[in-house]
């Protein structure tokens, strides 16, 4: 049902004052959830578990101490590179705006080389820095696979919400 619209003479056209009357039964429902929940609930998580990954890839030859090894030297200027390149992107996906969510797919990208820097670099095979290949390997598929779900998230989440999925 449209508002009632006067007429003023002039060829003014004046609408009433209560523009609540003529909305229907269904706008008094509850309001929308806020959609952006279900997402918040699964970007965030990933990203912090991106950002201790890096943290842990970051101090991993000092813990394990493999830097002592001319290999290890290797293995160690790649973790720190690796590590704080995995730190800033957490950080930029934790704080920046959504738009920045595609930074996954980078942190996909550094794990993957992660996991195969130790045979890439050459320092896979020495037994001295056996503890970086572990490491490096281990840690770049775990985070290879957490940002790879950090970055199919979303999309998920769009085509459940375009397809009338209930948003929590």
């Amino acid at each position: 049902m449209a508002p009632d619209i006067t007429t003023t003479g002039r060829g003014q056209y004046e609408l009433p004052l209560d523009l609540d009357s003529h909305r229907s039964e269904a706008s008094d429902e509850s309001p929308p959830t806020r959609p952006d929940r279900l997402y918040d609930a699964t970007s965030r998580p990933l990203a912090m578990v991106t950002l201790t990954g890096g943290f842990w890839v970051v101090f991993s030859p000092l813990v394990l101490d493999y830097a002592s090894y001319w290999n290890g030297y290797t293995a160690a200027v790649n973790d720190l590179l690796v590590g704080l390149a995995l730190i800033a992107l957490a950080l930029l996906r934790l704080i920046g705006p959504r738009s920045l969510q595609w930074l996954a797919g980078a942190s996909v990208l550094a794990g993957i080389w992660l996991a195969l820097s130790p045979v890439a670099l050459g320092f896979g095979a020495d037994a001295g820095v056996r503890a970086a290949t572990w490491s490096d390997t281990l840690s770049g598929v775990l985070i290879a696979l957490v940002a790879s779900v950090a970055l199919v998230a979303p999309i998920r989440y769009a085509q459940g919400r375009d397809a009338g999925a209930p948003t929590v």
